[in-house]
């Protein structure tokens, strides 16, 4: 052999030697023994459960959006997956995102593990195909931190030291008038007036009271255009607010419905004689039977012409109702507290479930939204913190707001607050 062509051939093995000791990953990390992604297996079952929506050989604009609590690097790292095995199922992704139907997908979890969800556009019409999978945490690196979609905020509209049942603002609709506070009370109900920015008493009048009071008595006010409803202690009472605060009060079996859903979905509540939680009757489908379920509290809305309801029952499970169905529950909730009610917003799917936290009424409290999708509870929001258990979660005047009656543990001072939803943290 030629020296040249020696030197030549030596020069080259070399630098094989030198690429292989400098840069070994480069040829380690395409060996067939590299593990693959933990998300791998995950991502090739969500992707047949996507394709059976979209059908093979669509092209789609794929979002990845994170309510989790799996970090930045492992959020990189399932969209990665992700693409490959939507890629290898037959799904093509657009170039720009506005030229194909966005496949939205959100990584989210519950209280048995992660939870991911597909939406996708059916045709031209507004509905939404769904596609969901559950699988348990995987054992990774720690999160670096939450990422949350809503936040829950709170105004403190008013503090006293005896207990509130309820509470509404009233807009005078006079301007510079300002608004009034109506406070419910067990024994009374009170008109305030705004004054700068505090509320000045104006006057009280005083409601029927039952011989064998609950322990921890309920109540509740019902606006209407141009009077208000109010029941307590098994009274039901009808009140104007005119230069005056006047109040009529008669006993009645059924308590006032209360309004709970933007589509004024009813639901016909009925306070228990003496006790602190919530009875309706019902029939049984297709039969006379009669039953009846109690409950601490309960909300609903009516979504794609079906009514949704939630109840939160007294022990300790809350549940869904589809009452297009039977009376079956369709899903079960545990792990929340004793109260609830809904909430308009203008994130994600425009409505939210607010939930208080498991526990007892001597440990602080906090409210959590929750978004529904199907039969799953999705928590979309980091929980609010309050000093003392959340007593009552009522509908706001709006429906973009609800109404949170709170007892601080170290004031034993009684706390009312709107709440509102808004996007982003």
């Amino acid at each position: 052999m030629p020296a040249t062509r020696r030197l030549i051939l030596i020069i080259i093995i070399l630098l094989l030697l030198i690429l292989f000791l400098v840069v070994p990953s480069v040829s380690w990390s395409q060996s067939p023994q590299t593990p693959a992604s933990p998300w791998q297996d995950s991502a090739r079952e969500f992707a047949k459960k996507v394709v059976a929506l979209t059908g093979p050989r669509q092209t789609v604009a794929l979002s990845v959006r994170n309510i989790s609590s799996l970090s930045d690097s492992e959020v990189a790292a399932v969209r990665l997956a992700l693409e490959a095995e939507l890629r290898a199922a037959g799904l093509r992704f657009a170039a720009k995102p506005d030229t194909a139907p966005e496949l939205r997908v959100t990584l989210s979890e519950n209280m048995q593990g992660l939870l991911w969800i597909a939406e996708i556009p059916r045709g031209d019409s507004r509905e939404v195909a769904i596609a969901m999978l559950s699988l348990p945490k995987v054992a990774t690196a720690a999160p670096t931190g939450t990422t949350q979609m809503f936040v829950v905020q709170s105004k403190l509209i008013w503090e006293q030291d005896d207990p509130i049942l309820d509470f509404a603002l009233l807009d005078r609709g006079i301007p510079g008038a300002g608004q009034r506070l109506l406070l419910l009370e067990p024994a009374r109900v009170s008109l305030y007036q705004a004054d700068q920015e505090r509320f000045k008493f104006q006057q009280s009048v005083a409601l029927p009271t039952n011989e064998k009071p609950a322990r921890d008595p309920r109540g509740y006010l019902v606006l209407r255009d141009d009077y208000f409803l109010l029941t307590v202690a098994g009274n039901l009472c009808r009140g104007v607010v005119d230069q005056v605060l006047n109040v009529t009060c008669w006993n009645q079996g059924r308590d006032v419905p209360r309004p709970f859903s933007e589509e004024l979905h009813w639901i016909e509540l009925s306070i228990v004689p003496g006790r602190n939680f919530f009875r309706q009757r019902f029939k049984v489908q297709g039969s006379d039977e009669q039953r009846e379920a109690l409950f601490s509290s309960a909300a609903g809305w009516v979504e794609a012409g079906e009514p949704l309801r939630f109840d939160a029952s007294l022990d300790g499970v809350a549940r869904l109702y589809r009452l297009n169905a039977n009376r079956a529950p369709a899903a079960l909730f545990s792990g929340w507290g004793s109260q609830l009610t809904g909430i308009s917003s203008d994130c994600g799917r425009r409505r939210q479930l607010l939930v208080t936290r498991q526990g007892d009424w001597t440990a602080l409290d906090a409210v959590q939204a929750f978004d529904v999708i199907g039969d799953q509870a999705i928590a979309v929001s980091s929980p609010l913190e309050f000093p003392g258990p959340v007593k009552e979660l009522w509908p706001g005047t709006t429906f973009m707001s609800a109404l949170a009656i709170v007892q601080n543990l170290k004031t034993s001072r009684y706390e009312a607050y709107i709440l509102t939803l808004s996007c982003g943290r």
